[in-house]
């Protein structure tokens, strides 16, 4: 497996280099989705693996 969603991401890229002073989120969506995810799976709505599975559900639902 080499896909994005595969643990470690695909290969090829070269090293990640952060960027200085680089802010958690680069976007305030980016909190907002997190502060929605870190309140589904701390309230134990879901976990990981639903989530993934939802994820390629839609996905696919959608044609995608």
């Amino acid at each position: 497996m080499n896909g994005v969603h595969d643990l470690g991401g695909m290969h090829g890229f070269g090293p990640i280099r952060p960027e200085p002073n680089e802010p958690v989120f680069h976007h305030d969506w980016e909190r907002r989705v997190f502060g929605v995810m870190m309140a589904a799976f701390g309230g134990r709505q879901y976990n990981v693996d639903q989530f993934r599975r939802l994820c390629h559900r839609n996905r696919i639902e959608r044609g995608r």
